[in-house]
Order: structure tokens, then C-alpha cells, then sequence
């Protein structure tokens, strides 16, 4: 399933930027839960930042290591709804927040990996997403996803093998009765 809900995002981020050359550059689940509900949470869960580049104290983002400068779109998929807070922000290069993104399950926020963007604290509860970055550059796509494409194929192709053994043993005992 995590592999079909990221190929999903990377189909919808093709779509509405209008490319078909996405590369996986990295994949995770994430999950950010609320502390302690006495307190009232104004701070951020993740700070503004850009995905490809290192936000300067002046505004500026250079494009340099060790930022992941090969990634060029992001996108987050949200796996449930039952938490309060953590919105997705996008800002300027001065950390204001522009416009904000408010979590639920299914919902896809694809963007620019050059966006500003942050995400505040969950209130209540606990909010995951699939985050996904995306490359142009084949050299640079994630290793380790062929690797789980040949393992489930491995596994379907065992399982076929055990229920053909499994069918023929039945067929064997009913043949004996």
C-alpha cells in the first residue's frame, strides 16, 4: 500500500506540473503527535525551509550541499484526520506565512521543492502523511525503491507458489478419498 499511495503522488504531481520524468528521490512515513494538551502550542513542528536549498538568516537560499539540490518538486499525503493543528504553510523568504494547507485523509499538497514551506505543531493527536521527493535527474532516484519492487514481486510469486502447492495438495487428498 505505501508504495501504490506514493506512485499515486507522484502521478498527481506529474499531472498538474505537467511532466512525466519524476524520479523518486526519497520516500517516508511521517508522524508528528501532540504533547503535552496543558500547554498551548504556537510553535512550529517542522521550520520554514526549502527542500533543495539552505534558508540564509537574509532571505537568500543557496543552492548548495548540504541541501539535496537534485530534488526538484515535493509532495505530502495525508493518512488521517483525527488530529488538531498541524497545518502545512507555505511562506516567503522571510519566514511570513502566505497561505496554509489544512491536513485530511487523501488530501496531496504537491509544490515546488524550491517553496518555503513549514508545518505547525499538531494540538491534538497524531497527524501522518507519506512525504515524497521528487527528482528530474534518473541518476539520483531512490535505490531502495526497485529493491521493495523486487521484493513484493518475490513475495507474490512465492505466494502463487504456495497456493499451487497448497491447491494440488488438496486435489491429492481428495483424489485419495
Amino acid at each position: 500500500m505505501y508504495l501504490q499511495l506514493s506512485e499515486a503522488a507522484r502521478s498527481y504531481t506529474e499531472l498538474y506540473f505537467k511532466t512525466h520524468d519524476l524520479y523518486f528521490d526519497f520516500t517516508h512515513l511521517v508522524c508528528r503527535t501532540a504533547l503535552d494538551k496543558t500547554v498551548e502550542r504556537t510553535d512550529l513542528s517542522h521550520p520554514v525551509h526549502s527542500d533543495n536549498c539552505i534558508l540564509k538568516n537574509d532571505g537568500t537560499c543557496p543552492r548548495t550541499t548540504p541541501a539535496f539540490t537534485h530534488r526538484d518538486y515535493s509532495a505530502l499525503l495525508y493518512l488521517n484526520g483525527d488530529f488538531e493543528g498541524g497545518e502545512f504553510f507555505f511562506a516567503d523568504n522571510h519566514e511570513h506565512e502566505q497561505s496554509s494547507v489544512k491536513p485530511q485523509c487523501g488530501r496531496l499538497v504537491a509544490f515546488n521543492a524550491g517553496e518555503y514551506h513549514g508545518v505547525k505543531a499538531v494540538t491534538s493527536g497524531r497527524r501522518c502523511a507519506i512525504a515524497v521527493w521528487f527528482t528530474l535527474d534518473r541518476h539520483k532516484a531512490e535505490k531502495s525503491r526497485q529493491a521493495a519492487y523486487e521484493w513484493v514481486e518475490k513475495a507474490k510469486r512465492e505466494n502463487l507458489e504456495k497456493q499451487k502447492t497448497s491447491e494440488n495438495d488438496s486435489k491429492d487428498y481428495k483424489d485419495e478419498l
